[in-house]
């Protein structure tokens, strides 16, 4: 049984306090449309066994228009992966998330991104959070205007 420093009441979130966004990743430019970022993690970072590699490359690829008519553009893909590092014997979990926020009202914008609204319209159910912002695994259905 693994045992791992509570960060956020009684939660262990994003690998702890010093988890991979608090840390300085490796950038390589792989072409002119996409970017790798890596992340070595050695055996006991934050508590975790097993020394790890982990990537995330960002891409345009271009984009078709959609079913609403939409113009041809580009879209913004990201592949993330983590492997164990060679010769490592000692497995470790993970679960790679990304919580990207883009503020559509630009950088210069006094708006936050807390003002704006998300709009899923191909959503029927969500998941709702517990107090310390941990989905509860219940299912609900989204309310006729989309928002709940």
């Amino acid at each position: 049984l693994i045992s791992f420093e509570k960060n956020n009441g009684p939660n262990h979130l994003h690998g702890g306090f010093d988890g991979f966004c608090h840390k300085i990743w490796c950038a390589n430019i792989i072409n002119d449309q996409a970017l790798q970022f890596t992340l070595v993690s050695p055996d006991g970072d934050q508590g975790y066994p097993g020394g790890i590699q982990v990537s995330a490359t960002y891409s345009l690829v271009h984009a078709k228009k959609d079913r609403s008519g939409g113009a041809d553009g580009a879209k913004l893909c990201l592949k993330m992966h983590a492997s164990l590092l060679p010769g490592e014997t000692k497995s470790t979990p993970i679960a790679l998330a990304q919580h990207s926020y883009f503020n559509l009202a630009s950088h210069s914008s006094r708006r936050k991104i807390l003002d704006h609204t998300l709009h899923l319209p191909n959503c029927a159910k969500f998941t709702p959070l517990d107090n310390t912002s941990i989905p509860t695994r219940d299912v609900q259905q989204v309310d006729d205007s989309g928002t709940k």
